[in-house]
Order: C-alpha cells, then structure tokens, then sequence
C-alpha cells in the first residue's frame, strides 16, 4: 500500500460522524486499524467492520 492511497484513505475517513462509501476490503482494514479505540459511536469503526465481514 503506497503512501498516497493512505493518504487519500485518511482524509476520507478521518471524521468519526462520518456515514463512508462502500470500500474495499484493504480500505475497510486500514479504516478499522485507524478508528481501533473509538469505541462503538464511531461509524466509520462500524461500517468497515462490517465491509470487512461482507467481503472476507
């Protein structure tokens, strides 16, 4: 994963509030590595968590 995609990954999902659009399976496991300790009210953490379920 180069730089630039985590980047661009980063600012698309760097609010907590924030509903996401679909992703893929790599951007849904940064996203879950990003949000890790925000606990269950943050919905980018839900959301990737289960883009990750549907895809695995």
């Amino acid at each position: 994963m180069n730089a630039k995609l985590k980047d661009e990954w980063s600012q698309r999902h760097r609010y907590c509030h924030e509903i996401p659009e679909p992703m893929e399976l790599d951007e849904a496991r940064f996203v879950l590595t990003a949000h890790a300790e925000h606990g269950v009210e943050c919905v980018q953490f839900i959301s990737a968590l289960a883009y990750a379920e549907v895809r695995a």
